[in-house]
């Protein structure tokens, strides 16, 4: 489920692209020190978004520095520079690549594509065994909620929960609790513990990223998963009847756009309660267009423009877009990115 988190390139100003840039390799300077270059391997979008909601979040714009890319072409780039959110982001999000790993073992089939798709993703969960295990240590209570909703969501699977509601509420609630940043996070310091109110919004973004997350996956594979006999909620809730695929997506169209505007609706309205300190129009554009931009593509499906690549590396793909480009205006070594 990686890859759908993202801004509208299109829509956003020089200076947020930039900023959006020094996050994701923010995530990935983190991931590095969290578990070397095994570790790099999982950046995605998801855990940029994070790490540039809770910076946003914090007293004062957030600062940022140059560091070497290791890889092509060896350029300094901006990265943030937010050690407490730059390591909770990367544990969550070696967390869920770990175990979004072991899944793909489960759910390969028996297919002999499948079974090679099966070896290495076992291959790969035994790589990011130790930077996972690091990301445990770090944080118990966010790694005990991870195994809790996680096999919640495999129960529900194994029953073939025909509720879309139901069958996507474990990673809905395993996001809400991963969205408020670590226990002793202190987006500003000198108010102590953060307030409930910041939490509760906090939960209720993640309680709704988690759930268009899932729909949106669910409707993206639909057509895969019918053709292997994977369970799919989407597929399940016409399993009564002779359908194609295509017939499926035609049918439950109007209810997957339905839950996933009423999910975009929601968290649009806690981003605009958000005390956010820097950075606010590219979190809105994140929410407000990106998200829109995903939901239009995955209800077209693969004849209508394509589906979202939700591949483990997320923004992978781009990656050279992220490192190479014109960096006109970007901040030398000790100046800060505007924000």
């Amino acid at each position: 489920m990686f890859g759908y988190i993202r801004p509208d390139r299109a829509e956003l100003k020089v200076r947020e692209y930039q900023v959006f840039k020094a996050h994701y390799c923010g995530l990935c300077v983190g991931l590095a020190q969290l578990g070397g270059c095994r570790a790099r391997l999982t950046v995605s979008y998801e855990g940029a978004f994070l790490l540039l909601v809770l910076t946003s979040l914090r007293e004062g714009p957030p600062a940022y520095r140059r560091v070497r890319c290791p890889l092509p072409p060896w350029k300094p780039v901006p990265v943030v520079v937010a050690p407490v959110e730059q390591r909770y982001a990367a544990a969550m999000n070696v967390l869920l690549a770990y175990h979004q790993m072991r899944d793909n073992v489960v759910d390969a089939g028996r297919r002999l594509s499948a079974r090679l798709r099966a070896t290495g993703a076992a291959a790969a969960a035994r790589f990011l065994g130790a930077p996972a295990r690091r990301a445990v240590s770090l944080y118990p209570e966010q790694a005990r909620a991870v195994n809790e909703y996680l096999a919640l969501q495999a129960a529900r699977e194994r029953e073939r929960c025909a509720d879309l509601d139901l069958a996507a509420d474990p990673f809905a609630r395993l996001l809400a609790e991963l969205a408020p940043g670590p226990g002793e996070w202190r987006p500003r310091p000198g108010d102590g513990a953060m307030s409930p109110s910041l939490r509760e919004g906090l939960r209720l973004l993640g309680y709704n990223l988690g759930k268009w997350v899932y729909t949106a996956d669910a409707m993206a594979d639909l057509e895969e998963d019918i053709a292997v006999g994977r369970y799919n909620p989407i597929a399940v809730l016409f399993a009564g009847e002779v359908l194609a695929a295509g017939q499926v997506r035609e049918r439950a169209r109007e209810r997957v756009e339905f839950v996933l505007t009423q999910c975009l609706a929601r968290m649009a309205e806690v981003v605009d309660l958000l005390p956010l300190e820097s950075n606010r129009g590219l979190i809105e554009n994140v929410v407000y267009l990106g998200l829109r931009e995903q939901t239009e593509r995955v209800l077209a499906g693969p004849r209508g423009g394509g589906c979202v690549e939700g591949s483990l590396r997320g923004a992978g793909a781009e990656a050279g877009c992220q490192r190479g480009g014109d960096q006109a205006g970007l901040p030398r070594t000790g100046q800060e990115v505007p924000s």
